[in-house]
């Protein structure tokens, strides 16, 4: 998504707690009620009209 719009994903530690988003604007309407943290990149991708697909994993 960097690619497209500038924003970045990155973390030093993963966590399963609720994480507050708030959203204002075009499509703020999408970030209503409880989301699941692994679904809100999807909702961005969507929005911002990316047809992400995760990369197949592959044994190393």
């Amino acid at each position: 998504m960097a690619n497209y719009t500038g924003v970045g994903w990155t973390s030093l530690a993963h966590t399963a707690d609720f994480v507050p988003v708030i959203a204002r604007g075009p499509g703020a309407e999408r970030f209503r009620g409880f989301i699941r943290n692994v679904e809100i990149f999807r909702h961005y991708t969507q929005f911002a009209g990316i047809d992400y697909k995760n990369p197949e994993a592959r044994p190393v």
